[in-house]
């Protein structure tokens, strides 16, 4: 149950504002690292209600669901929601219940999804999210070997800086922010509960070189629409193209090399198109953006963390970002670096600079053909 909403209450008029946002990204993530078809998992959604995320599992394939809630009202909304699915036996079981406990025996699941859940369970703004651990301890315990725990949440920083709404008053935002465990938070839930967190990402809402397509920076990209229609032309039919870059917001503000010197990011943006230029060029091309994700972390460079990095020719020609930069800002960036150095501040300089871990450096673009 809820710490601090009433969700028999919000459960009248909850599917008014929500959806399962994601779900098509859980779906392919549960089925990839389970290693089976979806038609052969059993999914736990725990903290279920009204049953959006059950649903969008099973329409997308998966063979059975359990539904657990701790609010009566939220049920009986799934209920009538999965009527067919709860018929046809797709779904297995709906359970009333507050967590922690899980109430299920061990190896039960191939898979547990809690989706924005875990900040419901502690509303003491303490930090320590210990019934958030507990549970995550018996998600663990209640999975099958090569099982799946899925977890989504909305961290404090995109509240902070990405949510319209939460910038109308800081200080609730800021009490807000206290229930949310934050990216560090939740890696030390992981490691105390055994689990391996093995992808973190950002679905974004209301190919990798494709920046380098048109040579000549501005606002039309005539050579990506091109190529994007030249791939559109042989893919099949419900075909998908996927599109991996670097946005421009992310450039400018969540790197921390490309705030070394800001008019090299802002010539260096002028290549990459926008998440707006890009629906663009999708219609142009006639295909249709199905899901927007960001990737947590900076696992896209080896050696991104490398501080002196910018120091070294070699270093810099991993990365087209350098090759834009004319000899006046990289000593300026030279010189920046060095001195951040000799007073022992580089590090710190760096990583106050980098949100690569709550924002991340990669956006993906999943697109269907129509």
């Amino acid at each position: 149950m809820s710490k601090y909403e009433d969700y028999n209450s919000a459960s009248r008029n909850y599917d008014n504002q929500r959806f399962a946002m994601g779900s098509d990204v859980m779906a392919a993530m549960i089925q990839f690292h389970c290693g089976k078809p979806l038609k052969d998992l059993h999914v736990l959604d725990a903290g279920c209600g009204t049953g959006n995320y059950a649903k969008a599992l099973i329409d997308y394939g998966v063979g059975q669901v359990t539904l657990l809630d701790a609010s009566p009202g939220m049920l009986e909304k799934a209920k009538v929601k999965l009527a067919d699915a709860i018929e046809s036996g797709k779904i297995k079981e709906v359970v009333e219940a507050t967590m922690p406990p899980i109430p299920f025996p061990d190896a039960s699941f191939d898979a547990v999804m809690f989706n924005l859940v875990l900040h419901h369970l502690d509303a003491t703004g303490s930090g320590n999210f210990i019934k958030a651990t507990q549970t995550l301890k018996e998600a663990v315990r209640i999975l099958r070997p090569e099982g799946t725990v899925i977890i989504s949440t909305c961290l404090p920083s995109t509240y902070t800086h990405a949510v319209w709404c939460a910038q109308l008053s800081m200080t609730l935002t800021e009490r807000f922010n206290k229930i949310m465990p934050s990216v560090e938070q939740l890696d030390e839930m992981f490691e105390v509960c055994q689990l391996r967190c093995v992808q973190k990402m950002n679905i974004l809402g209301s190919a990798l070189v494709l920046h380098h397509i048109d040579t000549e920076s501005s606002t039309e990209f005539p050579s990506v629409t091109h190529t994007l229609k030249e791939a559109r032309r042989v893919t099949v039919s419900g075909g998908v193209i996927l599109i991996t870059t670097c946005l421009p917001t992310t450039i400018s503000g969540d790197m921390w090399m490309t705030q070394l010197n800001m008019e090299l990011s802002a010539r260096f943006n002028r290549y990459n198109p926008s998440v707006e230029q890009f629906e663009k060029l999708f219609m142009a091309a006639n295909i249709s953006c199905v899901q927007k994700m960001n990737i947590l972390g900076s696992s896209i460079s080896k050696e991104y963390f490398n501080f002196e990095g910018p120091l070294d020719e070699a270093w810099r020609k991993t990365s087209s970002y350098w090759q834009l930069a004319t000899e006046t800002e990289l000593e300026d960036i030279k010189r920046k670096i060095t001195e951040l150095k000799s007073k022992g501040e580089l590090e710190k300089w760096a990583r106050d600079h980098d949100n690569s871990d709550t924002a991340g450096v990669l956006t993906m673009f999943v697109c269907e053909c129509k």
